[in-house]
């Protein structure tokens, strides 16, 4: 029997520079679990995100989405919506990131089903530790909906 595991799925929506190139070399030190990194960092790239064939198959469903609610200013929750109401993505966990306290935000993410919310935070080792703590729980303890047919 074969125990290949194909790498898990991770989406990251998020347009500052500073967080996602940071981000990224933090996932590549991060070698206890396969995933590969779909990045989208602006409008275009999600335009062509929502606008894609792939979205329909279950087995093309992040294992993870990791969601800048600051994205693009304000685009962060309508993002959020958008991906919940999808029936491909809504069942995909989604972690919202953001950079400050935003009560009115972070109620409106909960309400839009939105599943953790965290701070960026500006100290490399604390987010490298939360990262690194996010992705072993969503990806290797929780157990992914039965929906997605790879799983």
């Amino acid at each position: 029997m074969d125990n290949y595991a194909p790498p898990r799925q991770i989406l990251l929506i998020e347009d500052n520079p500073q967080f996602f190139e940071p981000l990224q070399t933090l996932f590549e030190e991060l070698d206890e679990i396969s995933f590969s990194i779909q990045l989208i960092k602006n409008q275009n790239e999600l335009e062509v995100f929502w606008n894609t064939d792939t979205l329909v198959e279950e087995t093309n469903r992040p294992d993870l989405i990791l969601l800048s609610l600051d994205f693009l200013n304000s685009e962060g929750l309508s993002t959020l919506e958008k991906i919940k109401s999808n029936p491909v993505l809504r069942c995909s966990p989604v972690i919202g990131m953001v950079e400050k306290d935003d009560a009115p935000k972070a109620n409106q993410a909960y309400q839009s089903h939105i599943n953790a919310l965290i701070h960026k935070s500006q100290d490399k080792e604390e987010l490298r530790k939360a990262f690194e703590n996010i992705i072993k729980f969503w990806l290797s303890v929780v157990i992914p909906s039965p929906d997605k047919k790879n799983y």
